[in-house]
């Protein structure tokens, strides 16, 4: 009964609304008695019959909701609430969980970074600790009876040149390989020491066999490659190794 109430206040709410749009374009369409035709009548009468009967209706449609039925729309809303909480909670521990895969990525990046930045320095330190070993090593042969001497008129000295500067090409090759073909400042810092430590053979070699103009051609090349590396102007010995076996 209460549904059938409901239904006749919404149909006249409905028939109100169409007499207002007829009303308002040709009064005298809906108002059929009385002197007066006007507009404003009809907005009169059709306005709190549009009101009236909506309250009505509404009011019946409350009233003719069963419980179970108010009881399945309440489970419903309940559904609804709980399922945005848990899309709410789910984007949550997404973005918390996407927070620490970033972290994570950052920590393992710089403990990399950390990790390459030891083993260089290491590797420096190696090559430091070999080159002052090398420098540390008699120039000559020691002879029986405990004295140093050279051997076949400078051959040892010769060979002492021509070994560190192929070991200090292979090392540049090396180094330019690990630094994308260029030469850092404790590359730098090495080849220089190694380039004075040949120097040294050069001059036990003059010392040795006497001064000619190869030997003061070498050692000039030499000293000009080790201002061309302070420099950056160079990053091979190629032409020292040419000159080191013309002697």
């Amino acid at each position: 009964m209460l549904t059938v109430f409901m239904f006749l206040f919404l149909l006249l709410s409905i028939s109100a609304i169409v007499a207002l749009v007829v009303g308002l374009i040709k009064p005298e369409r809906v108002i059929r008695w009385g002197a007066t035709r006007t507009r404003r009548r009809v907005l009169l009468i059709t306005l709190p019959t549009i009101l009236v009967s909506f309250i009505f209706a509404s009011y019946f449609a409350s009233k003719s909701i069963t419980p179970e039925e108010k009881l399945a729309m309440d489970k419903k809303r309940e559904e609804q609430q709980i399922a945005k909480e848990q899309e709410k909670k789910k984007k949550a521990e997404e973005k918390k969980i996407q927070q620490e895969n970033e972290k994570k990525e950052k920590e393992e990046k710089a403990q990399e970074e950390a990790e390459a930045k030891v083993k260089k320095e290491a590797e420096e330190q190696q090559k430091l600790a070999q080159i002052e070993k090398e420098k540390e090593q008699p120039k000559t042969p020691a002879t029986p009876n405990g004295t140093t001497a050279d051997v076949n008129g400078g051959s040892y000295s010769k060979d002492a040149i021509k070994t560190t500067l192929n070991r200090l090409n292979d090392n540049i090759n090396s180094w330019k390989t690990m630094n994308g073909g260029k030469l850092n400042t404790h590359d730098v810092v090495a080849i220089n020491s190694d380039l004075k430590f040949v120097l040294e053979h050069v001059q036990d070699l003059e010392s040795d066999i006497g001064s000619n103009s190869q030997i003061e051609q070498f050692k000039r090349a030499i000293n000009a490659h080790i201002n061309a590396f302070e420099q950056g102007s160079v990053n091979n010995i190629s032409k020292l190794l040419i000159q080191a076996n013309a002697l």
